[in-house]
């Protein structure tokens, strides 16, 4: 046996399985945000942000908290003001 403690990093990294199909749905996905000529960038933001979308009704305050949502909600906002 070992007369010394195990390396704090020698022990594998647990990573759960990605099924097939969340990878298929995952690139279903792109595909058609590419086909359809839609882009994906990441947007900063702060609670003066969620505020703002809060107030003009474009996120429930509920879902305040989830970084998708908002995400989704400030898309809305640029797509509805871009047309």
């Amino acid at each position: 046996m070992l007369d010394r403690p195990p390396k704090p990093n020698s022990r594998p990294k647990f990573r759960p399985p990605s099924s097939d199909r969340t990878r298929h749905d995952r690139q279903r996905r792109y595909r058609q945000r590419v086909a359809g000529g839609e882009r994906v960038a990441p947007a900063p933001y702060d609670g003066a942000v969620v505020e703002f979308l809060i107030r003009t009704q474009w996120l429930s305050e509920c879902d305040a908290g989830d970084r998708r949502l908002v995400g989704l909600a400030i898309g809305r906002l640029l797509r509805a003001s871009s047309s």
